[in-house]
């Protein structure tokens, strides 16, 4: 079961993070894993109809470098909210995992207080490990030399000039981005 877990969480999240046009076929394998694994763990953490709704973008839908820079943090911010958490507010447990029956005990212990205070630490880790990747790109960036490139082209970071990380705090906590020039 913890290979289930490892595979499930690894493919589906590795999946969303490859560019769909090039790696296509990894959607669907990462599909049919999901699949597999969700009727070994009964853990429904994504829906699928099939393979067939994974589509392939559009060509005319290629993103400015700008554009993706902003997708990426976006995304981070949707990403804030993580699984565990979610499942120790809505249903009281851990995971559906087998592997995590200690956990799931330990959380079914926890009064609803209790239980909400602890999503709220793990969403607090959650954001705390998002921001800290993010401060370390910032510094590779701005000591090292770090840099992004999308399509081949230069990809403009810290726009703001708050830090990558500074664009990811301001994105969650509702800040728009500044208007190009």
């Amino acid at each position: 079961m913890v290979i289930c877990d490892v595979v499930m969480w690894g493919i589906l999240w590795l999946s969303d993070l490859v560019i769909e046009k090039e790696f296509f076929f990894l959607r669907i394998a990462a599909f049919e894993i999901a699949e597999f694994c969700w009727s070994v763990c009964k853990f429904p953490f994504r829906t699928f109809s099939s393979p067939e709704s994974i589509q392939m973008p559009d060509e005319e839908r290629t993103l400015s470098p700008i554009e993706a820079y902003k997708a990426i943090i976006d995304e981070l911010v949707d990403r804030t909210d993580g699984l565990h958490e979610k499942m120790i507010r809505k249903h009281g447990q851990f995971s559906k995992c087998p592997a995590d029956e200690a956990k799931n005990e330990f959380v079914q212990s926890l009064t609803e207080q209790q239980r909400v205070l602890l999503a709220e630490m793990i969403r607090d880790e959650r954001e705390n490990a998002i921001h800290a990747t993010l401060v370390t790109f910032t510094e590779w960036v701005d000591l090292e030399g770090l840099a992004f490139t999308y399509n081949g082209e230069p990809m403009p970071v810290d726009i703001s000039g708050t830090g990558i990380f500074g664009e990811y705090i301001g994105r969650l906590t509702g800040w728009d981005w500044p208007v190009e020039s």
